[in-house]
């Protein structure tokens, strides 16, 4: 009983069996190859090297794949634009915080100045009074 890999393919209206040279433990493929050996033996006396593929032509396979491989193309390039969409709304998003940020240290730097003034005032009264008695 082999239980190399087993790798199935349609080729020519037919199904191509192959094997690994290297072995290993019985993969899904190879159990599901010889599920279909089997199934289709009992049903016509034939290995699976003879199973017939979905009626298909070749021409058929190809513009099967076409599609597919051109409407993979168009999603990728969907999703590259909407990274790109996203890339620029976290970068305006990123812009905007600083820009309120900046505002909002500058309002309180004037704020701690104003309340700072009279303070300042208040000190130099303080001084001059102090001067003033002293002398």
């Amino acid at each position: 009983d082999d239980h190399s890999p087993v790798g199935l393919f349609p080729m020519r209206g037919r199904w191509l069996v192959t094997r690994s040279a290297s072995p290993g433990p019985p993969s899904f493929i190879h159990n599901l190859a010889e599920g279909m050996q089997r199934t289709f033996r009992g049903c016509s006396g034939e290995s699976a090297s003879r199973m017939p593929v979905p009626d298909v032509e070749p021409s058929g396979w190809a513009s099967m794949f076409s599609a597919r491989v051109a409407s993979a193309e168009e999603l990728r390039k969907q999703l590259q634009e909407e990274r790109e969409r996203h890339a620029k709304a976290e970068e305006d998003m990123a812009k905007d915080m600083k820009a309120a940020l900046e505002e909002m240290n500058a309002e309180h730097d004037q704020e701690i100045q104003t309340r700072s003034q009279p303070a300042e005032e208040l000190r130099k009264q303080l001084q001059e009074e102090r001067e003033r008695l002293t002398d």
